[in-house]
């Protein structure tokens, strides 16, 4: 379960295929409601999920707690765990409703984002200096570790083909000796 702010789908560029994303009428006293993903809705309710109801454990005081969510969008599905990994189902809760001891922000700059890190650290300890700000990484750096295994694999190729092409140019020079004899 993944609990996100109302606006975390468009910020991140993912398509609500059915459905609403949350809104503010999505907090804490309001019908308990998810969006799940299309992993999520084919795999437990062959797709046709808008509407259904599940009981979601979303840990709170116990590590059972159980709590009946309605689904209210389907959004489209995400490679979290990298290009080569299959989709896993998810559903997502809003934050008002089911807010988490830990966070992750995500900031769209038009600016370098790495200047922005001392203002963030700033801005979190001046709402709670016990807080932690912690892996700090920009979009690009993150998609660079997450492609890294898939940039790895392919070096060995590159580098027979590269080895490959060099040993004619090598190999040229001893060839005309051998003839010129």
């Amino acid at each position: 379960m993944i609990s996100i702010t109302p606006d975390y789908f468009r910020f991140v560029g993912t398509t609500m295929l059915k459905g609403r994303a949350f809104n503010g009428d999505d907090r804490d006293g309001a019908a308990r409601v998810t969006i799940v993903n299309r992993a999520f809705a084919n795999r437990f309710f062959a797709g046709d999920a808008l509407g259904k109801r599940f009981n979601a454990n979303i840990g709170g005081t116990t590590a059972y707690d159980f709590k009946t969510v309605t689904i209210v969008g389907i959004a489209d599905d995400v490679r979290h765990d990298g290009l080569e990994m299959e989709v896993r189902p998810e559903a997502f809760l809003p934050m008002d409703q089911f807010p988490q001891g830990q966070i992750s922000i995500a900031i769209r700059t038009g600016n370098d984002p790495g200047s922005l890190v001392n203002a963030l650290r700033e801005t979190v300890t001046t709402v709670d200096s016990n807080q932690p700000v912690f892996d700090v990484q920009t979009m690009d750096q993150r998609v660079s570790d997450a492609t890294a295994q898939r940039r790895l694999r392919q070096r060995p190729w590159l580098s027979v083909v590269s080895n490959l092409a060099s040993k004619p140019v090598l190999l040229e020079p001893q060839h005309f000796a051998e003839n010129a004899s």
